[in-house]
């Protein structure tokens, strides 16, 4: 949660700091069922993204290299 009145941030979704790896943040899903949301990161645009998965409790579970610039997730 952004506070666009005073510019802070008031709460993370990423608890574990590990959100300094994303560069280019281009798709989030959330699967309440499994209890998780992923984030993929295009990374530049150029080379092969990631797709990273994290607990609700803003932990990472884990990241795999995916083609590139992910922008689109489904659940089957």
């Amino acid at each position: 949660i952004y506070n666009i009145r005073n510019g802070e941030t008031e709460r993370r979704m990423i608890k574990d700091g590990t959100e300094g790896n994303i560069k280019v943040p281009s798709c989030i899903a959330v699967n309440g069922e499994a209890r998780e949301f992923y984030i993929a990161d295009a990374v530049d645009y150029v080379t092969p993204g990631y797709l990273h998965c994290y607990g609700f409790d803003g932990q990472k579970r884990w990241t795999v290299r995916t083609g590139n610039i992910p922008g689109h997730i489904i659940f089957y």
